[in-house]
């Protein structure tokens, strides 16, 4: 290889004469790649964010609490039935079980439905907002279930758990989206 010294123009030619001759002699077995040379990288993954996280457990949590509460309200109508056999006994604990249970399952399969949406990016304001109306209530409701119900506390206690994290879910939601 010639000596090239330093920045001189003369010892610029020499070296690209010489790479030039390795070029071109069909005995040399090296291979010439330019300096630069752009290798294709894989794609990097897109990272997905938080909030997406979020809404997907939202909405695994809303949609198994609501299937639990219907078939619980099935249970319970279940149990009328062994005891009921009159007509209108059986539409007034069909009234009650379902009635009031769907004070509950409706509000999660709509909160649910949010949920996906936002998982989305599709949720607007006025959603999130809805689930907060539909679960503010549920707080109170557990509270009451904890302090003053003959109901066993577990009850109150997972109803305040899921009441306030949905709440509190809603609520960052509803911060993150922009104002109108």
């Amino acid at each position: 290889m010639p000596a090239v010294s330093g920045t001189s123009i003369k010892g610029l030619f020499a070296m690209l004469g010489f790479i030039a001759s390795m070029k071109d002699s069909p005995k040399s077995n090296h291979v010439v790649r330019p300096i630069g040379a752009i290798t294709p990288s894989a794609p990097t993954p897109r990272r997905r964010s938080l909030s997406r996280d979020i809404d997907g457990v939202m909405l695994i949590m809303a949609l198994m609490m609501a299937c639990l509460i219907f078939a619980l309200s099935a249970y319970f109508f279940y149990g009328f039935t062994q005891t009921d056999q009159g007509i209108w006994t059986l539409t007034s604990a069909f009234g009650l079980c379902f009635g009031v249970g769907s004070l509950a399952y409706v509000s999660l399969f709509m909160t649910a439905a949010i949920a996906r949406r936002s998982a989305k990016g599709r949720a607007s304001r006025k959603a999130f907002a809805l689930v907060l109306l539909l679960f503010l209530p549920w707080i109170c409701v557990s509270l009451v279930f904890i302090g003053f119900s003959a109901l066993p506390k577990i009850y109150g206690i997972c109803t305040l758990l899921i009441s306030t994290s949905l709440c509190f879910w809603a609520f960052k939601r509803l911060r993150q989206l922009p104002r109108p």
